[in-house]
């Protein structure tokens, strides 16, 4: 009687699953799925995810998002368009990998897609979709979002308000976003590290810096990103004492020291003519990384210290940290105005492994250390390689030769340069009046030297007759 009583009061499991929907081996089989996933092993998680006998929009949308992390949006789309019914979570998702791997043509389609489907947008979609704007080329899109976003009363959460000032701040447009951050009714320090960061990047380092005062005063607690922005403020200002109090500051508060935070520190030394305080720092920080290594033999190139600087690079060799935190433009620049051609060729070894040498920084710095150390098979075999031709690059040629007494060579690269419509610089005019002046050339010394007084230096406006 007691049994049956029981009964009545606590129905069978078996009986719950059925009313509710939940199945415990879909659960176990998803469960299974996360582990394979989060120890990055697709494959096998998509071995089980085939397996499972009743999937859900759980199950698909972890196996999209596992596709997306690792930048299989083929394999995420297909799994995408073959499902039967799809969630906001599941678009989103979708959206988000797009954006994540710099397919914003393909996520902004799929967000019109997604407003003619069943499942409409929410704030984290929004959310989302804003945060993937950020370059000028952008502008419009985000515009016509940000029309939605009010439109649909979605401007109210606040994640999609910060979105919108971050994406307006990297899109260069830093007065819309201070505009739309002094409109909300709440702020967070979310809100106020986007505005400092835009401040930062566009270098209205007085803008910045008053912010960062203001997010002390309003109570915030700044948070590493803060103190970065700030940072990179101060150092463009040349604000030593600014660095050396938020130093201060994050020591006697307890701040949580990481990587990213002593890098950011690193930087503001560095940059600010410290770089023995620097070199201090890195020694006593905890924890490094490539990005550290990578500031200080910087520092070191910009203060001219070869040796040392030679010892870090040597140094950093012996790490396992990820090669593609390299500072190959400053090391090349160092091997290349010291004639270090052996060093040069090392780090253009690490480059290629990396496939760091495709960079267009990289690959102008390679032509220069080469051309710079006498070798311009080497160079001219880069430059050849070139997909496209910048000033900088015809330059370091140009000048190159002048260096090596090559005149000729000089002005016939710069001939060539003319014709293939590159626009020259100050510095191209420097190296090709000089070898004027040498060859004594006065006709075409003549016509550089009032082209370079008359051009603005725009693409188009080379008059010089060759």
């Amino acid at each position: 009687m007691r049994a049956s009583r029981h009964a009545e009061v606590h129905p069978p499991v078996d009986a719950r699953i059925v009313k509710t929907g939940f199945d415990p081996r879909t659960c176990s089989s998803n469960f299974r799925v996360g582990n394979l996933l989060e120890r990055g092993d697709v494959l096998r998680a998509r071995k089980v995810f085939d397996e499972m006998p009743n999937k859900n929009t759980v199950s698909s949308n972890m196996m999209i998002s596992g596709y997306v992390k690792v930048g299989d949006l083929a394999s995420a789309r297909e799994l995408f368009d073959g499902m039967v019914q799809r969630t906001a979570v599941t678009w989103t998702i979708m959206i988000g990998g797009y954006l994540q791997w710099k397919r914003a043509h393909e996520a902004f389609g799929l967000f019109l897609e997604m407003q003619r489907s069943d499942a409409g947008p929410d704030h984290v979609t929004f959310a989302t979709l804003v945060s993937g704007f950020d370059s000028a080329e952008m502008e419009c899109h985000l515009v016509q979002i940000h029309a939605l976003v009010a439109k649909l009363g979605f401007d109210a959460a606040q994640i999609v308000s910060n979105a919108l000032v971050s994406s307006y701040c990297k899109t260069g447009f830093v007065t819309l976003a201070r505009q739309l951050f002094e409109d909300m009714p709440e702020r967070d320090a979310v809100s106020f590290n986007a505005l400092i960061s835009g401040y930062s990047n566009e270098w209205l380092f007085d803008e910045a810096i008053g912010l960062f005062l203001k997010l002390l005063e309003s109570g915030f607690r700044p948070s590493e990103y803060s103190f970065a922005s700030a940072l990179a403020a101060g150092a463009g200002l040349g604000e030593l004492t600014f660095g050396q109090q938020i130093h201060g500051f994050v020591i006697k508060s307890n701040f949580l020291w990481n990587v990213f935070l002593g890098n950011a520190f690193l930087d503001f030394y560095s940059k600010s003519d410290q770089i023995h305080e620097a070199r201090k720092l890195f020694e006593d920080m905890p924890e490094l990384d490539g990005v550290s290594y990578n500031i200080l033999i910087t520092g070191y190139t910009w203060a001219g210290e070869v040796k040392t600087c030679k010892e870090m690079f040597h140094r950093l060799q012996s790490t396992r940290f990820d090669r593609q935190h390299y500072p190959f433009a400053p090391l090349l620049s160092l091997a290349a105005s010291n004639g270090h051609l052996e060093m040069g060729r090392q780090i253009h070894t690490q480059a290629i492994v990396t496939s760091a040498d495709s960079e267009t920084q990289v690959e102008n710095s390679l032509l220069d250390m080469y051309a710079k150390c006498g070798r311009f098979t080497e160079a001219e075999i880069l430059f050849t390689s070139l997909p496209h031709k910048t000033s900088v690059p015809c330059t370091a040629l140009i000048s190159a030769y002048v260096h090596n007494g090559l005149h000729e060579e000089a002005l016939q690269q710069f001939i060539r340069m003319i014709r293939d419509d590159v626009c020259p610089d100050q510095a191209t005019f420097a190296s090709v009046l000089k070898a004027c002046a040498t060859l004594a050339s006065p006709s075409l010394g003549n016509q550089s030297h009032t082209n370079e007084q008359l051009m603005p230096f725009e693409k188009g406006n080379m008059k010089l007759k060759v």
